[in-house]
Parts: structure tokens; sequence; C-alpha cells
């Protein structure tokens, strides 16, 4: 006989025939039986963690590889180089800034500060001739509006070896590029390239979830190894540097479908 249904025989029983001193045992296999019909409920409505017995509350939300338990990028001590657009126009190009085609200051409705608005297949440099300090991290916020995060297409970013923006520049094809990361949007994967080093690595990565969304990313250079960084997930760590290479920030966009638009602002460059 079904243990839950003797113990309701048991009880029965005692509620029929009460006898001194059966209180107690009454109020245990009350508790009992109690457990018993919760646990048969959460077993058929699946609300139950078999293994540790608490309620289920895993998120549904995709989740985000490559985090690191203890975050390891730590920027700089020493300003270099700072800017957040606050002393530039709106529809403007900012001052400090050089592209090959066109961009504009603007503000986005629910977001902070100022943006650059980079246009589609355009390449953006820092309009200065200012070295790069042997180590140093560099830091800026991407910000993404669109449908699908797939019509963003891709951007990469990462440095060049001159600071020309005559033309379009496109990761290492180009040739001017020493190292490069990119996001590519439409295939879920972020790849990095090194002309320097040969170095070719291609992560699966969820970037669907960042159609509308601010990207903090962070980049630590020191010596020839590079890192970066998306929000708090390590996407590179290796060597992709010759020792004696120049190095210039870039970053470019694609072409991006269904009005899809793709900002940057509060660049920091910091000294090691």
């Amino acid at each position: 006989m079904n243990s839950f249904f003797k113990g309701l025989i048991v009880v029965l029983m005692l509620a029929v025939f009460p006898t001194q001193g059966h209180a107690q045992f009454w109020k245990k296999v009350t508790q009992k039986l109690e457990k018993k019909a919760e646990d048969k409920i959460d077993n058929v409505l699946g609300t139950k963690d078999k293994d540790t017995g608490t309620r289920d509350t895993r998120d549904t939300e995709e989740d985000i590889p490559y985090v690191e338990e203890v975050f390891s990028f730590v920027p700089g001590g020493m300003l270099y180089y700072e800017d957040d657009l606050s002393g530039d126009r709106e529809g403007m190009m900012p001052r400090r800034w050089k592209t090959n085609s066109s961009g504009s200051v603007t503000t986005v409705p629910g977001v902070p500060g100022k943006w650059l608005k980079m246009e589609g297949e355009a390449s953006y440099q820092l309009d200065t001739l200012l070295a790069m300090p042997e180590n140093f991290t560099l830091e800026f916020d991407l910000l993404t509006r669109s449908d699908k995060a797939e019509d963003l297409r891709d951007i990469h970013f990462g440095f060049s070896r001159n600071n020309s923006t005559k033309s379009y520049i496109y990761n290492v094809s180009s040739g001017d590029v020493s190292a490069a990361t990119e996001l590519a949007f439409y295939y879920n994967t972020v790849n990095s390239t090194s002309y320097d080093t040969d170095t070719n690595n291609r992560l699966e990565y969820p970037l669907h979830n960042f159609s509308n969304s601010v990207i903090h990313i962070s980049m630590a250079v020191e010596g020839q190894h590079m890192r970066v960084y998306l929000n708090r997930s390590k996407v590179l760590d290796t060597r992709m540097f010759d020792p004696e290479t120049a190095k210039y920030f870039y970053i470019s966009t694609d072409r991006m479908r269904n009005s899809a638009r793709l900002y940057i602002s509060n660049l920091r460059i910091a000294e090691l």
C-alpha cells in the first residue's frame, strides 16, 4: 500500500479514536502529510528543483560567456587622454575626431551624455598624433540601436600603424592595421586578428542580445600583449604586436541595415 495512504489511515484512526498522549504524535504526522502533499504538487507543476529542493528561479535570458569570477581588467592609474564629447556641438563632427566619411555629435533619448553617431562603412580615429605609451588601457562605450542586432552587421576596432583616415579601414585586410577585434553581430561571433603575430581567434558570443544596449569595451596593452573585454567578458588575452609596432586607435563600421545606428563615447586612455 502506498505510504501516503497508510499515513492517512493512521490519521483517521487517531481522529476517530483519540487517546491520551497522542497529541504530539498527531502534530508530527500532520506535518509529514503536509510536506508530502506539497512535494507532490511541486512535482506535478515542475516548480521544484530535484537536487536542492528550492524553487526554480533560473533566468530565461541566455548566459553571457567568458565572464570572469574576478574581473582582471584594471584601468591605468595615469590619465593620458579622455573625451566624452561634452564640449562639442550637436550636429557637428567632434573636434577631436576625424573620419573618411561623416559623423555627428548627438544625444540619445534615455541615455546620458553626448555620443558620436557613426555612419555606415566609415572609419574613425583620434585627430591627434599623440603616441601611445608602451603599456596602457583604453576604454570606450558603444551604443547600439536596431530592430535586430544582425542589422548592425559588424564593427571592428583596434590599432592601425598610422593615423590616416583618407580611406576606409577594414580590419587587418587593409594592410595598415596591426591588431583588431571584430564584433560580428550578423554571425554572433567575436573575432580577433593580428597581422603582426598571425593570430586568428574566433569566439561564439550572443551578440543578438545587444541590439539596443550600451557595451563597455575595455582594452589593456602591455608591450606585445593585448587583452579585450566586453563588459565583464574577456574575449582576448594573447600576444598581438611586434615590439616596434606603432599603435593608433581606430574604429570602423559596416554597411548597416534597416536604419540601425551605432554610437561611441566616453573614450579614456590611461598609462599603466
